[in-house]
């Protein structure tokens, strides 16, 4: 029998810098080799890389294929979900604009954030500190690495500290997400010849209304689920991993969903340096490809 690192060798789900990830474009792909991957998807939140120019290119260093991809919030039945777009087209103009809205929106949140936690730690953590550390979309790490370096927050000597005291959901400095309508982004990423896929459900969705969320998903467009994740990196959090281990195949073949996989690794300057540690085959990759506007794209 073959090393599963040959028989799956893909990634679906990674950052980069240009959202909350901590390595570039060339990191990942010489990651991804050293990983024995084949190929890997770049899922920004909110945005794609500005290196990434075709639905999928060829890296000539490592031979890796990379997929343009973005993973974009949005709400369902008023839950705030995550689609993952695949072989998105960088130079759509609607795929521009829906990131560009997620993007001020983003912007926005972190800028409360912000102001709440200055109330919270009477302490005056500027912009500049949180955005000195953003080359994209801004997200909460990057407000956890600004306390980090803050030797005036003494409570906060790891990026997780900032989560479980200030950032956290239900934490004082806490700003819910704004989201899109989940109808927009499914029937945009689709009308553009991208691949919609449910992100992590088991983070985001209740079991009570997963079915609901996940059929009306389906009336706008969705072709795939994300089965195969990362869902028990530290927190270890039972649910979740009832929802992917078993709900979310449940729910693949009641709707005849396409089942995508990925570790969701944030860079080898975070605490979910997770590359490869979860795989799909080439064929499931060549699967989702089939649906896209991908000319031209071949695995072995």
């Amino acid at each position: 029998m073959a090393p599963a690192s040959i028989s799956m060798p893909a990634d679906l789900h990674l950052h980069t810098t240009a959202s909350d990830g901590t390595d570039s474009v060339e990191e990942r792909t010489s990651q991804a080799a050293e990983a024995d991957l084949d190929a890997i998807s770049l899922t920004d939140h909110d945005a794609i890389n500005s290196k990434l120019d075709e639905r999928f290119f060829i890296d000539n260093k490592t031979g890796v294929t990379v997929i343009t991809g973005a993973e974009i919030k949005c709400k369902a039945q008023d839950t705030g979900i995550e689609i993952l777009g695949y072989f998105l087209d960088p130079e759509s103009d609607r795929i521009k604009d829906l990131l560009r809205k997620n993007s001020k929106l983003r912007e926005e949140r972190i800028n409360s954030m912000i102001d709440n936690l200055n109330r919270e730690l009477d302490y005056n953590l500027t912009q500049e500190e949180v955005f000195r550390h953003v080359e994209g979309n801004p997200g909460r790490p990057h407000i956890a690495r600004a306390l980090v370096e803050a030797e005036e927050v003494e409570d906060v000597k790891v990026e997780e500290d900032a989560f479980e005291l200030y950032i956290g959901e239900d934490c004082p400095a806490y700003v819910p997400a704004p989201k899109q309508d989940a109808e927009k982004v499914v029937e945009t990423v689709l009308d553009e010849g991208g691949v919609p896929v449910l992100a992590h459900p088991g983070r985001d969705i209740q079991e009570h209304e997963a079915d609901k969320i996940v059929a009306e998903l389906v009336g706008y467009g969705l072709k795939g689920i994300e089965v195969r994740y990362s869902w028990d990196h530290k927190r270890k959090n039972s649910y979740e991993i009832h929802f992917g281990e078993t709900l979310s195949e449940d729910l693949a073949d009641e709707y005849g969903l396409l089942r995508t996989g990925g570790s969701d690794c944030h860079g080898s300057g975070s605490d979910k340096y997770l590359i490869g540690s979860v795989r799909l085959s080439n064929s499931q990759v060549r699967n989702l490809a089939d649906l896209s506007d991908a000319d031209g794209f071949h695995l072995p």
